[in-house]
């Protein structure tokens, strides 16, 4: 993203947050849901996703393997997957419903 559109888009959403936060928005709940979903889809690595579901290694390629979380995002030029922050807190949020 070049540095013109990233300084006007972090202008408008700290505009929009100063709204949400006086309750003068005109955005609905979805738009709301939908800008937070957005925003948060955060990339991190495999060890922050163990982080994230309190797992080593062994129990991480387990859920994997099982398919209880998200394969793995390849990035072009890096040798490391990634995964998106919301998407494993989505797949752990399911892991807990099922127990």
């Amino acid at each position: 993203m070049n540095e013109k559109l990233a300084n006007r888009l972090g202008d408008a959403l700290i505009e929009v947050g100063k709204r949400f936060k006086a309750g003068t928005s005109e955005i609905t709940e979805d738009e709301a849901i939908d800008i937070f979903r957005i925003v948060t889809h955060e990339p991190i690595s495999r060890e922050q996703v163990c982080d994230e579901l309190n797992v080593n290694n062994s129990k991480f390629y387990d859920l994997l393997t099982l398919k209880k979380i998200p394969a793995g995002r390849k990035r072009r030029g890096f040798k490391e997957l990634y995964w998106y922050r919301d998407e494993i807190r989505n797949a752990l949020s399911k892991l807990r419903h099922k127990d």
